[in-house]
């Protein structure tokens, strides 16, 4: 289930201020300003803030043997300008702790990188495009939204010396 709250025009310039939680297999809450900074609505700034969690089944052929949790909770802040009615581009600072561990399931300490933390911070620019027919529609019979990232990242901060030396490994779902 999706909840999705967006209070508009909080502001002559047109402040927003959008609420997303999620609840299920992958349960997040998210939160973002968002700030024209002139009449136009041409240039703007963001700040946002997310907490995610989510449970993967591991298998071993079609044998289920355990469960993973990963939690990831980080912030953004970015600036931006619009490109006409149907694109953006803006550069953002992140910072996002991201954690892995066994949930359930057998002892696998001989599987190198599953569980650990790591801090990740960084800058991202990007270019976004949004020619679909439909925006409200879940499935648009046509059109196209592009989107062209562009990220440098690392680990944050001297803290980290003390974290294992390896990123955690990629468990997207299929």
């Amino acid at each position: 289930m999706l909840l999705n709250v967006t209070a508009i025009r909080l502001d002559r310039l047109g402040l927003e201020w959008r609420n997303d939680a999620r609840t299920g297999d992958r349960q997040q809450i998210e939160s973002e300003l968002y700030q024209p900074l002139d009449l136009d609505g041409l240039w703007f700034v963001t700040a946002g803030a997310r907490h995610q969690r989510e449970v993967f089944t591991l298998f071993d052929g079609d044998h289920a043997f355990g469960e993973l949790e990963r939690r990831s909770s980080g912030g953004a802040l970015s600036a931006g300008r619009v490109l006409g009615t149907s694109g953006e581009v803006r550069l953002a600072a992140f910072r996002e702790r991201r954690e892995q561990r066994l949930k359930s399931g057998p002892d696998l300490a001989g599987m190198e990188g599953l569980e650990g933390a790591v801090d990740v911070a960084g800058w991202q620019l990007l270019l976004s495009l949004d020619r679909l027919d439909s925006i409200y529609f879940a499935a648009p019979l046509s059109g196209t939204r592009p989107w062209i990232p562009f990220a440098l990242a690392s680990r944050a901060g001297e803290a980290l010396r003390s974290r294992p030396e390896r990123e955690i490994p990629s468990l997207e779902q299929p």
